[in-house]
């Protein structure tokens, strides 16, 4: 039978690791692109030989992870494809595309992709 003292014992010993401290800003400094060869092109937009460039904006409501995975959405990656790129689970995929669409306003991926390029955040090249 355990006890009181027993059990605080166990808990002092066996605590769960605490979450490291959190980086004062997630966003990068510079900006950066990302350029698709017309090679690989996937989806209906690209099919002309145009290449897909993001461009990280700072200014943009969407995070730096969730303009990469608009980036990766205008290439024509699934969610499951999106995930592999980024060495994400399937499910985180899904969370940042929720949250995308309730922070543009927009009602599926395509409108996504058209305020990508609309903001300036996707080019085409």
């Amino acid at each position: 039978m355990r006890t009181a003292s027993s059990v605080n014992s166990f808990r002092r010993v066996y605590r769960r690791p605490t979450a490291p401290a959190r980086m004062p800003s997630s966003r990068p400094t510079g900006a950066c692109s990302l350029e698709l060869p017309a090679s690989h092109a996937s989806c209906g937009i690209e099919q002309g030989g145009v290449k897909v460039i993001l461009t990280i904006d700072q200014e943009s409501p969407l995070t730096v992870r969730e303009q990469q995975i608009l980036y990766h959405i205008a290439r024509g990656l699934s969610n499951r494809g999106i995930a592999a790129r980024l060495a994400l689970s399937e499910q985180t995929v899904k969370v940042h595309l929720a949250n995308m669409i309730a922070k543009t306003g927009c009602d599926n991926r395509a409108a996504l992709v058209a305020y990508g390029f609309e903001t300036g955040v996707l080019k085409a090249r």
